[in-house]
Formats: C-alpha cells, sequence, structure tokens
C-alpha cells in the first residue's frame, strides 16, 4: 500500500484575514457529518472487522481506509476499538494536510529521546514537529504508543486547521455547555470551543469528556468532518484570492519564510522586502530589493544591515511557516532546541545564531552552535528573535513564541498511576499545582522517604524533579516499572524497586546507598560498581547470567542473594568472583544445591598393630548440580588416640592404634565446586588381631 503525499499548501497571516469570514460562511451552508464529499480513493478497502465496528462508524472507516488517513494493519483489520496513539494522529494529520515528508534516510539520526529515524510514523511525526503541530513532552520524548486525549486531539486538529489557514481570531464560538466543561483544561479550552463549533469534534450525552482517550473508530469519523473543514477552507483560500499554484508551491522553490532579511539576493549592501508572505527565488525576478533583481523575504520589523554580504550572495531563510511556538513548563527540564532545523541558506553557507532575549524572568536563554537552550523560571509569556547570519554577514530574523505553564502533578507525572500515588501523598489533586518546593516539604515529614508500593506505576518520567531532594529511602515495589535510573539521587541510602518488570537499571553514582533490592525483576545484567556504602544486594529471581558487575570492589557487603538466576557460577569469570564472595561476605545465597549423601561403605574392620586399611568412599557421595564434579572430602578422627585417619583423593585410611567396644565413627564432610557441604559418617570396628 502506498501513501498518498502531495505538495503542501500554506497559507500567511494577511491571507487568512480573508479566509476565516469566508470559511464560516461556507460551513454555515454545510453541515459537516460524515462527508459524503470526499473523493474516492483509486481502490477500495477491503476492511476484514468492519462488522466489528459501530454502525455510527462504518461508513467512516471505509471512507477514511480508502483514503489511506487511517490504514488498516498488515491482515487487513482496522482495529475500531482500539485506542489512536500519538504516532497515529500524526500519520493521519499529515495524509489530511498532504504533507511533504522526508524519507527516513534523510532523517536526523535521532528525532526524539524514544524515537530514532526508523520508527513506525517517524517521517509524518517529524514534519508535524516542524510545522508546530505536534511537539514532544519536556523530558525530550515523544511517546508515539502514547494516548490521545479528547482536549488534545482538539487542540492538534486546531493547529493543523492553521497550516492550512484557519484564523480562530476572526471565528466567534459559543460558550460550551456540556455538563463537564468545567472538566477542559484551560489551555485546551479555545480549541475545544473551536473544534466543537466548526462540528468537528462533539459531545455524547451532554458530556465532552475532555480526558478520554479517542478509539480508531471515532477518528475514522473525526478525520473526515476535518477534510470538509479544510475543503472549505482551500475553498475560502481560492475565492479570496489565494492562488495555491503560484511559484511559490513549486518544487525546490521557497515558499514562504516569516521573518526580517538583510543583505543577500544580490542586493550588494542595501535591504529588500516584499509585500507578501511569499518568496520568489532570485531567478524568478519578482519582488523588489534595494539593491538588485532578487527578492526578499516578508514582512521585516527592524531589518539589519550586514557589514558585508557579499556581490551575489543572497540571505538565509527561515522555514515555512516560521518558528512553531514553544510550550515549556516550571520545573521541568530545559528544552534544548536544535535551530538549525528551522533556518537555511541558498548558498549553503554554514549559519552562525544568536537570540535576542524577551522577557528573561520568564524564559533565560543561551546558545551553543546550532543548540537554543530555553530555560523556564517563571510562568508567562515571551517572544524571543532569533537571528541567523552567513558568513557573507547577510542574515535573518524570525520570532520565536515561547509559553511557560505552571507544572501540576499530571504534566510531571504522564503515568497516571504515579500521578495519583503522588497526589495521594500531597492530599491534592492531580490537576494541582505542583511545585519542587511542596516536594521537598513533604519529604520533611516521611523523614526522607518516598513510598508508592503495588500502585500499579509502568512509567517514572518525572521523577527527576526529585533530584537534588532530602531523598534517603525510595520503596516502589510491586509495581510494574521496566526502566529506572537513579542517578541523582545522591543521598539516597535504600532502593526497593522489587516485584517490577525491570530491564533495565542505572544505580551510578549513589554514595550513600546501602541497600538495594531488585528481586523478581527481569534484569539481565546489574552494574553495581562504585556503591562503595552497599551492604546488602538483593537480585533474586531475575535473567542474571553473570554476578553484578563490581560486586568484587564493595568492601562493606554484607548481604548477597542471587538465588534463581542463570549464572554459571561453575565457569570463568564468575567461578572465582564466587570463591571471592564467599570468603568476604557474611551472607551469601547462590544457586546450588549441597552435595547429597547416597551410601556410606558398611563392614569396615581395623585391626591394631596391623596394616592401614583402604575404604573407598567414591560412591558415598553426589554432586546434585553436576554428575561430573569430583567432590572434595575430608575426614576427621573421632579419637586420635584410638585411630589415625586420612584421606588421599575418594579414599579413606584408618589405622587402628587402640581397640573400642563400640566401632568408632570417623566424620567424613564433602564440598562441591562452589562451597556447598555435606557431612557423612563412616563406621569402623577395631579390633586386636587373633
Amino acid at each position: 500500500m502506498t501513501t498518498r503525499i502531495s505538495k503542501q499548501k500554506f497559507c500567511s497571516k494577511n491571507k487568512n484575514r480573508r479566509v476565516s469570514p469566508y470559511l464560516a460562511a461556507l460551513l454555515s451552508l454545510s453541515v459537516i457529518t460524515v462527508p459524503g464529499t470526499v473523493s474516492a480513493a483509486a481502490d477500495a478497502v477491503n476492511i476484514r472487522d468492519l462488522q466489528q465496528a459501530a454502525l455510527w462508524a462504518r461508513q467512516a472507516i471505509e471512507r477514511a481506509a480508502e483514503q489511506q488517513m487511517i490504514l488498516a494493519d498488515e491482515a487487513g483489520n482496522f482495529n475500531p476499538s482500539a485506542t489512536l496513539t500519538r504516532g497515529d494522529l500524526a500519520y493521519t494529520l499529515a495524509q489530511l494536510l498532504e504533507m511533504n515528508v522526508l524519507s527516513s534516510a534523510q532523517l536526523p539520526d535521532l528525532l526524539f529521546k524514544d524515537l530514532d529515524r526508523n520508527a513506525e510514523n517517524g517521517s509524518y511525526i517529524h514534519a508535524l514537529q516542524l510545522a508546530g503541530i505536534m511537539n514532544g513532552y519536556p523530558d525530550g520524548t515523544f511517546r508515539p504508543a502514547g494516548l490521545v486525549t479528547r482536549e488534545e486531539l482538539a487542540t492538534t486538529i486546531i493547529r493543523a486547521l492553521k497550516a492550512k489557514g484557519y484564523d480562530e481570531t476572526l471565528n466567534l464560538t459559543k460558550e460550551l455547555s456540556f455538563k463537564d466543561t468545567s472538566g477542559i483544561s484551560a489551555w485546551a479550552l479555545p480549541s475545544v470551543q473551536q473544534a466543537v463549533e466548526l462540528g468537528i469534534l462533539k459531545g455524547d450525552n451532554g458530556n465532552f469528556a475532555p480526558k478520554r482517550s479517542t478509539s480508531r473508530q471515532e477518528m475514522a469519523v473525526i478525520a473526515l468532518r476535518a477534510t470538509e473543514v479544510i475543503q472549505a477552507l482551500d475553498e475560502a483560500a481560492s475565492q479570496g484570492g489565494v492562488n495555491p499554484e503560484s511559484n511559490a508551491n513549486e518544487p525546490g522553490k521557497v515558499t514562504e519564510v516569516q521573518g526580517t532579511t538583510s543583505g543577500g539576493n544580490d542586493a550588494g549592501n542595501g535591504t529588500g522586502n516584499t509585500n507578501g508572505n511569499s518568496v520568489a527565488t532570485p531567478e524568478s525576478g519578482n519582488g523588489s530589493t534595494g539593491g538588485g533583481g532578487g527578492s526578499a523575504p516578508t514582512t521585516p520589523t527592524n531589518p539589519s544591515t550586514p557589514s558585508n554580504p557579499g556581490t551575489g550572495n543572497r540571505a538565509p531563510l527561515v522555514i515555512i511557516g516560521g518558528l512553531p511556538d514553544q510550550e515549556l513548563t516550571l520545573d521541568h527540564a530545559a528544552l534544548d532546541w536544535n535551530v538549525s532545523t528551522y533556518f537555511s541558506d541558498p548558498d549553503g553557507d554554514e549559519l552562525q545564531f544568536s537570540v535576542i532575549p524577551g522577557d528573561a524572568t520568564i524564559v533565560s536563554s543561551t546558545v551553543v552552535e546550532k543548540v537554543i537552550r530555553l530555560v523556564p523560571q517563571a510562568a508567562g509569556e515571551t517572544t524571543l528573535t532569533i537571528k541567523a547570519v552567513d558568513v557573507q554577514g547577510a542574515s535573518v530574523t524570525a520570532q520565536l513564541k515561547v509559553k511557560v505553564q505552571a507544572n501540576t502533578i499530571s504534566r510531571q507525572f504522564p503515568d497516571p498511576h504515579l500521578a495519583g500515588a503522588i497526589a495521594y501523598w500531597l492530599q491534592k489533586d492531580v490537576d494541582d499545582p505542583l511545585t519542587k518546593d511542596e516536594l521537598a516539604e513533604a519529604l520533611v515529614q516521611t523523614n526522607g522517604g518516598l513510598y508508592a508500593r503495588n500502585a500499579g506505576i509502568s512509567d517514572l518520567t518525572g521523577v527527576e524533579i526529585f533530584k537534588g531532594l532530602n531523598i534517603t529511602e525510595i520503596d516502589l515495589s510491586g509495581n510494574e516499572i521496566s526502566k529506572a535510573d537513579a542517578t541523582g539521587f545522591d543521598r539516597l541510602n535504600s532502593l526497593d524497586l522489587s516485584g517490577n518488570q525491570l530491564t533495565e537499571i542505572n544505580v551510578t553514582g549513589l554514595d550513600h546507598l546501602e541497600s538495594l533490592n531488585l528481586a523478581n525483576n527481569r534484569l539481565a545484567l546489574v552494574d553495581v560498581g562504585g556503591l562503595h556504602s552497599l551492604q546488602k544486594l538483593d537480585v533474586n529471581s531475575n535473567e542474571l547470567v553473570h554476578l553484578p558487575i563490581g560486586i568484587a570492589e564493595l568492601s562493606d557487603l554484607q548481604y548477597v542473594d542471587v538465588n534463581n538466576n542463570s549464572i554459571s557460577l561453575r565457569e570463568e569469570p564468575d567461578f572465582t568472583l564466587h570463591h571471592t564472595l564467599l570468603q568476604r561476605v557474611y551472607m551469601y545465597d547462590f544457586d546450588d544445591a549441597p552435595p547429597s549423601l547416597v551410601e556410606a561403605p558398611a563392614g569396615n574392620t581395623a585391626y591394631v598393630n596391623g596394616d592401614e586399611i583402604e575404604i573407598d568412599l567414591s560412591f558415598m557421595f553426589e554432586d546434585e548440580d553436576d554428575a561430573r564434579s569430583t567432590l572434595n572430602l575430608m575426614a576427621d578422627s573421632p579419637d586420635p588416640q584410638l585411630a589415625n585417619v586420612r584421606m588421599v583423593g575418594q579414599k579413606l585410611y584408618v589405622r587402628a592404634l587402640g581397640t573400642s567396644i563400640e566401632p568408632i565413627r570417623v566424620e567424613v564432610k564433602a564440598t562441591d565446586p562452589l562451597g556447598r557441604i555435606a557431612i557423612g559418617h563412616v563406621y569402623v570396628d577395631l579390633r586386636e588381631i587373633e
């Protein structure tokens, strides 16, 4: 199945002001329902599980699949009741907007921390990120498998419509009448109002259900409603005089640069601008400049003059649509923003970047080569000016709007179970504000302890807010956590993550850690190097194939449990390390059964002044873990005045020195290669020679 992709068509802000009133008129004349006006696809799609869909969604599913807005799986199933993911949404919106996307080979190696260039829907996610329609989370992840709530969907769809020329400021909306309107987040309310007004989203039984996820069959209906709006936008644009077929939209042409330029375009030392927001290439000769026949970009505010742009040099350009707005959250990590993605130089010159700050009390910024670090300081909005300069001194500036929102428990901790546990601890609601200071105060009440046992937690994203605070004990046992990074919890004394689903754990640098419990997880490797204060280590019931890395260096270690793993303790390098632990650790529990006593030889008699007798003990014991191993046998005489005993290999030698009424009992100790011990006894009669 191939994906239908065509050229992007973006409208400038000035043109939007002619589009929105016309759009309102168009929409007032049509009913936006599951559209019957979507053009038919070339090939019909057979949905195998269509009968499992709700009746109201079946036609929409067929049309959405035909138009390749939402794809069925390889088996031909649409999975109508499955929840829509962020990756699914990125694909669908890219299709609705007919966006150009790059191949995986053209993408950066790493799009987000959890998304590389070859990831499913990676190209579509990248395109939407560049357009400012979908962004990642403050921790640098995108979470393509994450669910999409209805209020998030409304916000994202309205952003997508803006890329097609929609201007919400010119489309008056009514107050929402849903019974749960108060449950809609403040940041999402305007978009929900717009989406409802446009007929894209609707309520159910008087409720909007803003926090509910969206199913794939619901998205099929919503996608087709959005298609109606996009068609109306295109019609409004054409009626308003917008020419989508101009040279600006030809492949290889620059279609829009939102910013201010200086120098370049054969302009000598002059500056120039156009009256519109589209830019023709120098070859077109359109537009006017102060010193040449080329065209310069858009809506200048305070043009700067290059010191020496050079003859024939062209100024840098800003990506279509300008710089996407950025949203930061207080007490979250700084955003490292690769600005070079949004600027280019027609001559291929390397660009240098600088920032003219906005309100530094809201956002502070630093520039290191192509990366701008944005650090949230206080809630509010501000605008920064980004300047790109080529090697000839020609430059372009563009504005970057940054919003800093107050932190909440649910924003800090995306996992709803973790958010719920923190809210319960703080006696707050998950949507209440959260500050690092109040977490510090709460830790005083628990003496530095953070506890959330058996809470259903699977994702620890957000716990980095605790780093640097006085946390001495963490107990998150009995959850469903798969990855954990404890670095930065410098004062931690005890960490219990037993009974989770851990496959990765990082405890580097925990100099004060004394107890580490990782039992009953799925760890194949554990590194405890450098934990010089560690006294207790429990990695029982994991998937370890070797003893923990660095364990031999821990001189304070007193208790170790490595039972129920797949460690070959009888083989190197673990064999030597195992014996080091045997000698050093007070309590050491490991996988290995002691030898078992089979049968002691009977009928043994030694005579005073007679020869030393030999007793074969080869079959007295067996090693339950390895029948091929040779056990080390040692024997002690119960009374050295009556008999001398010695062992040579598997042979016991007894010499009678005196007689006894009862047979003497010689203790034999068998030790396997791992140090496990079994004890048996051999009875010997001591008699005079007759």
